[in-house]
């Protein structure tokens, strides 16, 4: 069909809220559109599209002559794959599951023939008006909230913040594990750790055990992204909505990678590092929802294989790994405005997978690999110092844990002690009360994990 202007810089707005839809289409693709009565997208937009109703206004824009045709009105439900080859060749997966069926009488059409229909029309004018009018509230309501170029969208893809509590989360200290293994299995699990209460709750599971992958969030969804088990690598990539408990398959990495990392900065996931049985890898990749696909990003300055990540004040920060040869304890940083990656100070410390997380506008680099074993010690580097000083340590020495913020509080998890002993505790950081143990069970005895704040 074509790509949609609003993509992921229209979000927040929940259903009751949605004003309008607009599809896109082409030369090619239109023909098929109206005849079939059916719109589409690329799957990434599913996240809206499953919020529209019966009777929602749509609209289909041609990026061929730039032209905006409407008002339709949506006949179903969004859904995915209402006809699995559409705008393809027979037999041929569509590049555009995200469908709507609608029906294509427009408005004006209707009030042009309104002297010469029955009172069946007039009353479908009337409700088509009556949805133009709300949405033109609505529309007026949120004027500023989902502005892109040429034209004003009002369309999001979460219809509630809230996590539904007979299957999910209702704490706003909701920490995502994901994944690992914990002794025995490799998992696919996904558990809501709630601090506040010191529980676990089981979610919706990935479609296949993950360990060694990356985690990103935007618009409160969850992306999880390559990683392997046992010597073989992924490059799939999975989101999870933690509104619908429910999981999507999202566009695949252009390569297999484990021990990545992931972050996401002005609305774009980036894929940073990691590499296979075979080299280690300085590159990146940004996923980009327009094109449907991950793109190559401008690559960091040295290879950095089970590296930490994050994002802080705009900017992206990879810290430590390692090269195929030696440990790191270099950082650098990738501001998108300025288009390249930059040395900046390094750490004390070598360390490969050691976690890395933001709390007051400082990066914290936790625990590690040294090159010799796993450390507890924790670096902090302020931007606008341009330094790193050591922080309280932690109670235990841990790598391949997982770390996440929540409530002022730093909270991480599992991980290695040394060799193949595996943590089953949480630490808590919290500034002016430095590190506390607050739990110890078997459902935190993982590691290769990772961790997300919702």
């Amino acid at each position: 069909m074509g790509s949609y202007y609003g993509s992921s810089t229209t979000r927040g707005l929940t259903k009751n809220q949605l004003g309008g839809v607009i599809f896109g289409t082409n030369k090619t693709t239109i023909k098929e559109c109206l005849c079939k009565k059916l719109f589409g997208l690329p799957s990434s937009h599913f996240v809206y599209v499953k919020k529209i109703d019966p009777g929602l206004p749509v609209f289909l824009f041609n990026y061929s002559d730039r032209t905006l045709s409407g008002i339709f009105e949506a006949v179903s439900s969004g859904q995915m794959n209402i006809d699995p080859c559409a705008w393809t060749c027979e037999g041929y997966k569509t590049p555009f599951p995200a469908q709507l069926i609608e029906k294509l009488e427009e408005l004006m059409a209707f009030k042009v023939a309104q002297k010469d229909t029955n009172n069946h029309v007039e009353q479908k004018i009337n409700f088509l008006e009556q949805n133009l009018a709300k949405a033109q509230a609505n529309i007026k309501n949120l004027q500023g909230l989902c502005i892109v170029p040429e034209l004003e969208t009002c369309v999001g893809p979460y219809e509630n913040k809230d996590i539904k509590s007979n299957e999910t989360c209702l704490d706003d200290d909701q920490i995502l594990l994901v994944g690992g293994y914990d002794g025995g299995s490799w998992l696919s699990s996904l558990d809501c750790y709630l601090p506040s209460q010191n529980l676990t709750k089981s979610l919706s599971s990935m479609s296949t055990e993950r360990c060694y992958g990356a985690v990103s969030k935007l618009d409160d969804e969850l992306f999880v992204f390559g990683g392997g088990t046992c010597g073989q690598w992924f490059d799939t990539v999975e989101s999870y909505n933690p509104a619908a408990d429910q999981w999507t398959t999202c566009p695949p990495l252009n390569r297999k990678n484990g021990n990545l990392a992931g972050a996401t900065v002005n609305d774009k996931i980036y894929a940073l590092g990691g590499g296979n049985d075979a080299d280690c890898y300085s590159t990146v990749e940004m996923l980009d929802f327009d094109v449907g696909a991950w793109i190559p990003a401008r690559s960091m300055l040295e290879k950095r294989f089970a590296l930490g990540a994050a994002e802080l004040n705009g900017a992206l920060y990879a810290v430590g790994g390692f090269d195929g040869t030696y440990y790191l304890r270099t950082a650098e940083r990738f501001d998108p405005r300025e288009g390249f990656w930059k040395k900046t100070e390094s750490m004390s410390t070598m360390r490969g997978c050691s976690s890395m997380v933001v709390l007051n506008e400082k990066l914290y680099v936790l625990g590690g690999y040294d090159g010799n074993a796993m450390v507890s010690t924790v670096e902090i580097y302020d931007p606008r110092r341009g330094s790193w000083v050591f922080g309280e340590p932690m109670n235990i020495p841990r790598g391949y844990s997982a770390a996440a913020v929540a409530k002022d509080s730093i909270y991480i998890i599992g991980g290695l002690k040394s060799g193949d002993e595996i943590n089953d505790t949480v630490e808590c950081y919290k500034e002016g009360r430095g590190w506390e143990m607050t739990k110890t069970n078997d459902a935190y005895r993982r590691c290769f994990l990772s961790a997300m704040a919702l």
